[in-house]
């Protein structure tokens, strides 16, 4: 067979060199797609040579190669390296049907350990103040519930945390420190920034990378985070339900960048002229991202039901859902999404993403 890597110029030079006369552009284009599917070479090849190429073309339009040229010797040993490998021992050489079998184990895993990640209770921790909270909020993903406890109330509920498996929370090991429990094997999720700072020019200006501003730029949520001094003076002021209410809007926002996380693989930060994508370290590999349920639409034939813009409310997060259908460039590798009037819709602004029902 011809190899994928090989230059037209390379492949006809084998023909030339194989035959050992000067041939016809046809006949060298006959040639290899009589050995090969895949067909570098074409009639007019001739034309995008460089001067100086080993072949040249005579009067007849015929090819004839010099065989002195060192492009035919490096050829040449390209040829003898390919034969090696063939004469290698099958357990060395690549199977193309063993591989194909690999693949299909590999997917069968992921997609096993994708429903085993799917099926794990979740809960969020948001305390105040982090390192010595008077108030803490659970939220728990799977049943949409939020609870918030006062200090006298936390010690008392905190064995309730080792109900879940997984634990997600800015500064989540410190946080579990402070409240004496031991994880003991459960899976943690760190919600604060993945990447602490940002070289922004050449200069070497750098900007501070915070959770509101990732939590701003993925969510467009205005008011990502409560202030800490206003909440403070909640404290002592002894004013809980101010507390209690900003603690559970934080709670609510950092679970959407969770869930945004988890769409995308990454969250996103627009600050000025930047709009950049940082990995989520929460977001599991083997999970099933927006492009992986874009894949698999176009392979079912089925279209998505999506959540565009800002966060989706916390009470039904589905109340503004549309259906997308998803388009993918012929001969090429770009997808994408398209409202029910053929309008593109920008990946990096779905919220929430689902395969409709066949």
């Amino acid at each position: 067979g011809v190899l994928g890597g090989w230059s037209a110029l390379r492949v006809t030079i084998c023909v030339l060199d194989a035959i050992g006369r000067p041939m016809q552009p046809s006949e060298v284009v006959a040639f290899v797609r009589a050995k090969s599917q895949w067909c570098p070479v074409s009639e007019d090849s001739a034309d995008y040579w460089r001067s100086g190429a080993p072949i040249r073309v005579l009067a007849d339009g015929s090819w004839e190669m010099d065989l002195t040229h060192a492009a035919v010797q490096s050829a040449r040993e390209a040829v003898r390296a390919r034969i090696e490998v063939n004469r290698r021992p099958t357990y060395a050489r690549f199977d193309p049907v063993a591989d194909e079998a690999n693949s299909r184990y590999r997917e069968r895993l992921r997609t096993a350990n994708a429903k085993r990640l799917a099926g794990l209770r979740r809960v969020l921790l948001h305390a105040f103040p982090p390192e010595q909270p008077e108030a803490m909020v659970l939220l728990d993903f799977n049943e949409r519930k939020i609870q918030t406890f006062t200090a006298a109330d936390i010690l008392s509920n905190t064995q309730r945390i080792l109900d879940y498996d997984c634990i997600s929370a800015v500064g989540v090991r410190p946080l579990l420190r402070v409240l004496g429990i031991d994880p003991e094997g459960r899976r943690l999720e760190e919600l604060g920034p993945p990447q602490k700072t940002m070289q922004i020019n050449s200069r070497g200006r750098t900007l501070t990378i915070t959770t509101a501003m990732l939590i701003q730029g993925s969510c467009r949520i205005s008011r990502p985070l409560g202030d800490e001094h206003l909440m403070r003076e909640y404290l002592r002021a002894g004013e809980s339900t101010k507390l209690r209410r900003r603690l559970e809007a934080d709670a609510k926002n950092l679970q959407a960048l969770h869930q945004y996380g988890r769409l995308h693989g990454g969250v996103r930060l627009r600050w000025g002229f930047l709009d950049e994508r940082i990995p989520a370290p929460w977001q599991h590999r083997d999970e099933l991202t927006l492009y992986g349920l874009m894949e698999q639409g176009l392979r079912e034939g089925r279209a998505l039901e999506v959540v565009v813009g800002s966060a989706p409310g916390w009470a039904d997060p589905w109340a503004r859902k549309q259906r997308a259908t998803v388009h993918k460039e012929h001969g090429g590798w770009r997808t994408w999404l398209a409202d029910e009037d053929g309008v593109e819709i920008y990946s990096e602004d779905v919220q929430l993403a689902r395969l409709c029902e066949k």
